[in-house]
């Protein structure tokens, strides 16, 4: 997902990073909420953006939209905060344990921040000077509730139909080329910052700027990919559907990430790791070189990572 085609950004699962996930889901109860649970907490604790200046997070706006729609929420760390208590029962959780799960969340949280005026468009890594009324740091409520949908109960068909509505910023049943590529940055933005809070693996050595830029290019290449491979049924506009259309007929080779979002198959990965050195370790074959690559399920994308186009 990175400019240089010849060294693309890679999204490495190593076991640190899926052992760091299932301790705070199990130790935080965060893998039996619901993602609709997730996603209420978060938009209570959101704000709408100043008002007016332009349409800042707002994907059906600009070139190839067809209608103006209502400015996404904007959520503070302060406000991510009091989500985070809001859904995390701390009276059962050691000291220590808090600490580190807040810096861990905190860590995700930051992957999804920007600045600037909320009311103009930018990507992730666009950052622009603070205004004295708007926050200097925010992050879009819509976008954080789909990306930490990661971590709720729930299969991968059902947190897509969630955040598509959340999304759906005109409730007209579908998303713009922008509202897409917002669907689709919030799941890979969600994804890089689970590889890059752990300092072993290679994309914490990436610059923020670096990472956010290698989603940005991923999420758009992907959502030309799915406007392409429709033969636009409508050239500006996707139905959820329409979108499943699209991933079950070849879809899922170009963006297997997607199927990570059921958490149930993400932790067992941690299983499948495990059998693979067993069978080394009895003079079978291992399969898995290294934690990663039991994601190598297809040349071209393994590791859930491809190049930029």
């Amino acid at each position: 997902f990175t400019k240089d085609i010849h060294h693309p950004l890679h999204i490495n699962l190593t076991e640190e990073n899926i052992l760091q996930v299932k301790t705070l889901v199990d130790r935080t109860g965060l893998r039996y909420r619901h993602p609709q649970e997730m996603s209420r907490v978060i938009l209570k604790h959101s704000v709408p953006p100043p008002s007016p200046g332009g349409n800042r997070h707002n994907p059906a706006g600009g070139s190839g939209n067809g209608g103006s729609s209502t400015p996404q929420p904007i959520l503070t760390k302060e406000g991510f905060g009091k989500c985070m208590r809001e859904l995390v029962p701390s009276s059962e959780l050691e000291t220590a344990e808090l600490i580190t799960f807040s810096e861990f969340l905190l860590k995700l949280y930051g992957c999804f921040e920007t600045s600037g005026d909320p009311n103009q468009q930018h990507s992730h890594n666009q950052h622009q000077h603070p205004h004295p009324q708007h926050p200097d740091v925010y992050v879009v409520a819509n976008e954080l509730a789909t990306g930490f949908s990661f971590l709720c109960a729930g299969n991968k068909s059902a947190k897509l139909s969630l955040a598509f509505e959340l999304l759906d910023e005109n409730r007209g049943g579908y998303l713009t080329r922008r509202g897409l590529t917002q669907y689709l940055r919030s799941y890979l933005t969600m994804l890089v910052g689970i590889t890059s809070a752990s300092s072993t693996n290679a994309t914490a050595s990436l610059s923020r700027a670096d990472m956010l830029e290698a989603v940005d290019n991923g999420a758009s290449w992907t959502q030309d990919h799915v406007f392409s491979s429709l033969k636009c049924k409508h050239k500006t506009v996707i139905t959820f559907e329409d979108f499943a259309e699209w991933y079950t007929e070849g879809g899922y080779n170009v963006a297997p990430w997607l199927e990570l979002l059921d958490l149930k198959k993400f932790l067992s990965l941690l299983d499948v790791d495990s059998k693979a050195v067993a069978g080394s370790g009895s003079g079978g074959a291992n399969p898995a070189a290294e934690p990663s690559s039991s994601f190598a399920q297809n040349g071209r994308n393994s590791h859930g990572s491809t190049k930029s186009h």
